[in-house]
C-alpha cells in the first residue's frame, strides 16, 4: 500500500505542477486523495486527531514559507516544516483522545478569524525541465515522505504527503498558496465531519458521506468567490 500511496501522491504533485492558478492549485492539493487511499487501507476511525491534522496541515505551510522568507533553501523550509508538523503532532498525541465536536469548533473558529485575509489569485509559470527525471524524482522522494509519516498513527492520515513537494512546486508564491490553502481547508473539516459522522455505517458509506461533504463545500467556497486572476512575477 505504501507504493500505492506513492504513486497517487506523485500523480498529485505532478497534477499541481500543471496548474497555473495558485487559487486552482491550493483546490487540486486539498482533494483528499491520500487521506482517502489511507483511510481505506488501514480501517481507521476518524476522530478529533484528524481534525488537529487539517490544522496542523495549515501549520506546516505557514511554517516551510516562514523559513524560507527567512533564507533557507526550501528543501531545509521544507525539513523544518516536517519538524513542526511531526512535533506539534507527537504533543498533541501525547494529550490522549480528545472529543470530537470541540475540536472542530475550535477548528471552525480559527478558519472563520482567518476568512478577512483574502489571498491574491496569482499564477504561477508550469513546471519546466526534464519530464521523465523530474517524474522519477518526484516518486523517490514520495516513497521516503510516505515511509516517514508511517510512525504518526492518528495524523497519519493528513501528513502533507504532497505538501511536501507541492512547497517546492510554488516556492515563489508561498505564502499566498498558504492562504489559499487554508480557506479550502474548511473543505476538508467537512470532509472528516462527515466520515465521522457515518462511519458507523462502514468505510463505503462514511466515504461517499465524506467526499460529497467536501465537493459542497468546495465548490460554494471557489464557484461564488470570483477574483480577476494576477500574473505571478
Amino acid at each position: 500500500m505504501s507504493l500505492l500511496t506513492a504513486v497517487l501522491v506523485t500523480a498529485v504533485v505532478w497534477g499541481v505542477g500543471m496548474i497555473r492558478s495558485l487559487r486552482w492549485k491550493a483546490l487540486a492539493y486539498s482533494l483528499p486523495l491520500p487521506i482517502t487511499l489511507v483511510l481505506l487501507s488501514s480501517g481507521m476511525r476518524v476522530d478529533a486527531s484528524q481534525v488537529v491534522g487539517v490544522v496542523l496541515l495549515n501549520v506546516f505551510f505557514y511554517a516551510v514559507a516562514a523559513a524560507f522568507r527567512l533564507g533557507l533553501p526550501i528543501w531545509a523550509a521544507d525539513l523544518v516544516g516536517i519538524g513542526v508538523y511531526i512535533g506539534l503532532s507527537w504533543s498533541t498525541a501525547a494529550l490522549g483522545a480528545l472529543p470530537f465536536w470541540p475540536v472542530l469548533a475550535g477548528a471552525a473558529v480559527l478558519w472563520a478569524a482567518f476568512l478577512p485575509f483574502r489571498p491574491p489569485a496569482a499564477t504561477t509559470p508550469p513546471a519546466t525541465g526534464n519530464a521523465l527525471l523530474r517524474l522519477g524524482v518526484l516518486f523517490a522522494v514520495t516513497l521516503s515522505v510516505v515511509a516517514l509519516a508511517g510512525a504518526l498513527r492518528g495524523l497519519v492520515v493528513t501528513f502533507p504527503y504532497s505538501g511536501v513537494l507541492v512547497a517546492v512546486e510554488v516556492r515563489r508564491s508561498l505564502s499566498d498558496f498558504a492562504r489559499h490553502f487554508t480557506r479550502n481547508s474548511v473543505a476538508l473539516l467537512a470532509f472528516f465531519t462527515a466520515y465521522h459522522a457515518t462511519q458507523h455505517h462502514g468505510t463505503a458509506w462514511a466515504l461517499t458521506a465524506a467526499w460529497s461533504a467536501f465537493a459542497v463545500t468546495a465548490l460554494v467556497l471557489n464557484l461564488t468567490r470570483p477574483e480577476v486572476e494576477q500574473v505571478d512575477t
